[in-house]
């Protein structure tokens, strides 16, 4: 039996499960955020995070924000994100961000930052980075 990694396994059945996705929105800043060419910097490094699953992190993250009660803004997204915004402004490249990522996802298991989303345990991290892959393009 070949082991999956915990993401791809969480994003496989999220879609076999048919979790509906995410329909994009305007990209105004005091609306619903738009996936899409031109893509804050952020998302795109959270989306990369994802890979292939993107669409579904896309459909956690708006789990996330209604579980927090925030609207999917720019302004409120980045407020509600700093631990993965900061891990991402801090890494000098993609590999790096990568790499800082998987051990805040690792840390944050093992001192019990989780969130419980639909009946899954993500980790803090892991859910910011869902939650980042909404923002719109910059304006």
């Amino acid at each position: 039996m070949k082991a999956l990694p915990r993401r791809d396994f969480l994003l496989s059945v999220l879609a076999a499960c048919g979790t509906p996705l995410v329909l994009p929105g305007s990209a105004s800043a005091n609306q619903a955020p738009q996936a899409g060419s031109g893509q804050d910097p952020r998302a795109e490094a959270a989306a990369e995070y994802f890979g292939a699953g993107v669409e579904s992190a896309r459909t956690i993250g708006e789990a996330y924000l209604r579980q927090i009660n925030v609207e999917p803004t720019r302004a409120s997204i980045l407020e509600h994100t700093g631990g993965a915004v900061r891990i991402l402004a801090a890494a000098r490249d993609q590999k790096a961000a990568l790499t800082e990522l998987i051990g805040a996802v690792r840390r944050d298991f093992q001192e019990g930052r989780i969130v419980e989303l639909g009946g899954w345990i993500v980790s803090r991290t892991e859910a910011e980075l869902c939650a980042l892959t909404l923002l719109p393009a910059s304006v």
